[in-house]
């Protein structure tokens, strides 16, 4: 158990059955802006190897990208689109799919998650809106 819902019961309940594991797959078209599409797909890199979408500190991120060769690990910004608000031609975005906890570590949402298996029709479901990415 991750612990640290910050979407709904729905999201919740799918996203708990999936692992880092189960996502083969680059990850593509969940978040609107291949920036961002990378950011979220070198972190689920870091979870695959971790094994768990558990709690983490950046300093674990950082051992990672030295050990990976993530290189634009801070170039781009640490989680470039997915804790900011963003803007491109085709709107304006809200990146929430990281998120600080009070004891300083930080966790991925369980709509980040979802996006990263590519249940994008779960996501639209859920959320009544369009799965590619959070306009606001």
């Amino acid at each position: 158990m991750r612990g640290f819902k910050v979407t709904n019961a729905e999201f919740a309940a799918i996203a708990d059955a999936i692992r880092p594991q189960d996502i083969v797959a680059r990850v593509a078209g969940g978040f609107g802006k291949a920036e961002v599409e990378s950011t979220a797909d070198n972190l689920v890199r870091f979870f695959r190897e971790r094994g768990s979408w558990g709690e983490f500190a950046v300093v674990e991120l950082e051992d990672f990208s030295a050990r990976t060769g993530w290189k634009d690990l801070f170039e781009t910004g640490l989680f470039f689109g997915l804790s900011d608000d963003w803007s491109d031609f085709a709107g304006d975005y809200h990146g929430d799919f990281v998120r600080l906890r009070a004891n300083g570590r930080l966790m991925v949402t369980d709509e980040f998650i979802l996006r990263c298996a590519g249940r994008h029709e779960d996501v639209k479901r859920i959320r009544g809106g369009p799965s590619r990415g959070v306009a606001s």
